[in-house]
């Protein structure tokens, strides 16, 4: 759900940098069908595609804040992220953000063709 101010955050694993960009392009514009394989996974209908980012990292963190360092807004965000004592997997390598989305779906993990992700939470930050 669209909402200002909020950056939505899943974590995961992906067996490769190829693996994780098919999980997460968008490969059908059909109203049918719409969106990514994560996309798709967890519910979601629609969001800007400007306001996502997607980041997959070549070595595996087991802290919030070094994943989401470099994101933008990355002070505010990861400030919020680690007040929600998120424990991170020791292979986790790769982080979604979808900004100013307030995720409210039911689903919370999601696993396919060698990408593993979670659903961290909803935080906010002062984007002006």
């Amino acid at each position: 759900m669209e909402q200002e101010g909020t950056v939505s955050i899943w974590v995961g694993h992906a067996s490769s940098k190829d693996t994780w960009r098919t999980a997460i392009t968008i490969d059908s514009y059909d109203d049918e069908n719409w969106g990514s394989p994560f996309t798709r996974a967890f519910g979601i209908d629609d969001y800007d595609e400007d306001f996502q980012e997607a980041h997959f990292h070549p070595r595996s963190h087991n802290q919030l804040g070094l994943l989401l360092r470099g994101a933008s807004y990355d002070d505010q965000v990861i400030e919020q992220a680690e007040k929600l004592n998120y424990r991170v997997d020791a292979d986790t390598n790769c982080v979604m953000l979808l900004y100013n989305f307030n995720y409210q779906g039911s689903k919370h993990e999601w696993k396919n063709d060698g990408v593993s992700l979670r659903f961290v939470g909803t935080v906010t930050y002062d984007h002006r």
